[in-house]
């Protein structure tokens, strides 16, 4: 049973242990059933929970972030896909800057602070082809389940992005210093 407002994953459970090995009518599941499963249980069920507890401390941005986003031209059109609580959504006032969100519960968040913000799935986002002049995504891709559902995400990515356009990707990674963030 998901605990509202629970804003640590110890706390916040997200359901009973679903069988992988099943597909959502009984017949068994294929591996992509498996790989959107797991996301659903370890990543969807868990951000919807803690966006209830997401606060201000969390709107400390990241330099590299803020220096790629102060560095477009002026009236570059902007998607933070993955935009969690649109704390990158007005680094520069230059720019115009819209949120895509897979949480209802961080998009509501992020609405409620006064940011542009779409529900939409990195896997199939709701923009047409070629129309932003840059994207970033942030701690977003490494939450795909398998090597595939991230060159997808990265393709949908660049599928936004028009001619001449910038992107900015970060991921977590095991080895990953604090300082090379």
């Amino acid at each position: 049973m998901a605990t509202t407002g629970a804003t640590d994953t110890t706390t916040c459970r997200t359901g009973t242990r679903e069988n992988l090995s099943m597909g959502e009518k009984g017949n068994v599941a294929t591996r992509d059933d498996r790989m959107r499963l797991l996301e659903k249980v370890h990543v969807h069920n868990v951000y919807e929970c803690i966006a209830s507890g997401v606060s201000q401390k969390r709107q400390k941005t990241r330099p590299k972030i803020r220096q790629f986003l102060q560095e477009l031209e002026p009236g570059s059109l902007i998607a933070d896909i993955g935009c969690g609580d649109g704390k990158y959504l007005n680094i520069t006032s230059a720019c115009y800057a819209v949120g895509c969100e897979r949480s209802s519960g961080m998009a509501q968040l992020t609405a409620g602070r006064g940011k542009p913000v779409v529900l939409g799935d990195n896997l199939f986002l709701p923009y047409r082809d070629s129309c932003f002049d840059a994207v970033i995504s942030v701690s977003v891709i490494h939450h795909f389940s398998s090597k595939k559902r991230r060159v997808e995400a990265l393709r949908e990515l660049a599928r936004i992005l028009s001619v001449g356009s910038r992107v900015f990707i970060s991921v977590w990674a095991f080895e990953q210093k604090k300082s090379q963030v």
